[in-house]
């Protein structure tokens, strides 16, 4: 079993300025007998495809750590 902790970084741009905020997902769990990983590596990016299915969060705005317990 794993905890999926996850943080969205979402920027936006007005008059020239850029504004950054963090946003920090619900921590979920993932179970590798039922999704077949067994890796924290696996694990992340397991979450990825759930949290970003069609890839559209850029590289490095969504932050993903996955922890056995």
């Amino acid at each position: 079993m794993f905890a999926i902790l996850a943080v969205r970084t979402l920027r936006h741009r007005s008059g020239g300025v850029e504004w950054v905020r963090h946003e920090q997902l619900p921590t979920f769990y993932l179970d590798r007998k039922v999704q077949g990983f067994t890796t924290e590596a696996g694990a992340a990016e397991i979450a990825r495809r759930i949290l970003d299915p069609f890839g559209e969060i850029a590289d490095g705005d969504l932050t993903i750590t996955a922890v056995e317990m």
